[in-house]
């Protein structure tokens, strides 16, 4: 997976950079990161952004975290509900027009290796609008994406 530092310039893929997109948890092996505890009510609010992906890649990462990554997309449940990870994005609306860009692998990295993100993205997870909803929507119409929202996969 490709590395980038936590709050560096998002521009990893270019059809889906906007302004002010900053980059989180975008981990990898041989490369530092914070650990610690988040609440639960981040996990449950991070989970609903993994639920509806961003970009959606025709491959997949592994986690290279990992000392037996899986074979084929990680599979990670919460709540009763299944996603394959390591195949999109997610975004998070921040305070002051800050759009925050992570893999849907970040789940795994918070759960399974006590990722602790920054703290301004985990305010903005509590705090954003929702996927799934008319002004998640209505905002990532506005950044200038025209098929939105995605079709539904798992």
């Amino acid at each position: 997976m490709t590395y980038f530092e936590d709050l560096s310039v998002y521009n990893y893929s270019s059809q889906w950079t906007y302004k002010k997109t900053l980059n989180i948890g975008w981990l990898g092996r041989g490369f530092d990161y914070t650990i610690g505890e988040v609440e639960e009510k981040f996990i449950d609010r991070l989970w609903l952004f993994c639920l509806t992906p961003v970009p959606q890649t025709r491959g997949f990462h592994e986690c290279e975290l990992c000392s037996n990554p899986a074979i084929g997309p990680l599979v990670f449940e919460h709540n009763l509900q299944k996603r394959k990870l390591g195949r999109s994005e997610i975004r998070v609306f921040g305070k002051h027009g800050i759009v925050y860009a992570a893999p849907n692998l970040i789940m795994h990295y918070v759960c399974d290796h006590h990722y602790q993100p920054p703290i301004e993205f985990i305010e903005a997870v509590l705090s954003s609008d929702l996927p799934s909803t008319k002004k998640y929507d209505d905002r990532m119409r506005e950044l200038g994406i025209q098929d939105w929202p995605p079709p539904l996969h798992g």
